[in-house]
């Protein structure tokens, strides 16, 4: 039993998902659709990621992926915009925050 326990162990070790790639984003905001792409990238120490819109390209600041959980923060318009949510498959499914108003944010992996 003891032996069956640690081989499912190390399969679940193999299978952490990679979230690194192309995410097309839309947030739903009281001033409209907004949309862009995030790139995560990992590496050895996590990941990094970047956003683009309309606006310009920017870094995902403090970005934390932790199991399904996804967590960081951006500067758009002079606000601290932060982001917290979880990946589900080809998912993200997330909650904005700027300044104590929420909005849903919501990106599917660009498949290559």
């Amino acid at each position: 039993m003891k032996s069956l326990f640690f081989i499912a162990s190390l399969l679940c070790a193999v299978m952490v998902s990679d979230y690194s790639g192309s995410w097309k984003y839309t947030v739903d905001s009281p001033e409209g659709k907004v949309s862009g792409t995030f790139v995560l990238t990992k590496t050895a120490d996590g990941y990094t990621g970047s956003a683009t819109s309309d606006a310009g390209v920017t870094d995902l600041e403090n970005l934390v992926v932790d199991g399904d959980a996804i967590s960081f923060h951006v500067y758009y318009q002079g606000y601290k915009v932060k982001v917290k949510g979880k990946f589900n498959d080809d998912k993200m499914e997330t909650m904005v925050d700027v300044e104590g108003m929420q909005f849903p944010l919501v990106a599917e992996k660009v498949l290559d």
